[in-house]
């Protein structure tokens, strides 16, 4: 597992990686991306959750577009993904929302 952290304004829509690399062996690659949930981690009194879609896959890598949220607000997004080697593999991000 991985763990990495990064930030995003409220307007943007922006394209989160997630690198599986350093779990997989050099010619493994991401057959599917299983799922990406994100989790409110809920430090803001009635703030929305982020959404992600458009979810995709290359070589070690996988996408998705990160969108929407609230200001201030931090965001657990977890990324499973399947390899070519029959893995299941996950990934973290922890994302905070603020307008600069």
């Amino acid at each position: 597992m991985t763990l990495q952290t990064t930030e995003k304004q409220v307007a943007e829509a922006v394209i989160l990686q997630f690198d599986f690399a350093a779990d997989m062996a050099t010619d493994e690659t991401i057959s599917t991306v299983s799922s990406v949930t994100p989790v409110n981690q809920a430090e803001v009194g009635g703030s929305s959750n982020v959404t992600c879609g458009s979810n995709t896959a290359s070589g070690q890598l996988a996408q998705t577009l990160v969108s929407g949220g609230t200001n201030l607000e931090l965001y657990k997004i977890t990324c499973i993904v399947t390899t070519s080697a029959g893995q299941t593999l996950e990934a973290e991000c922890m994302m905070r929302v603020r307008n600069k």
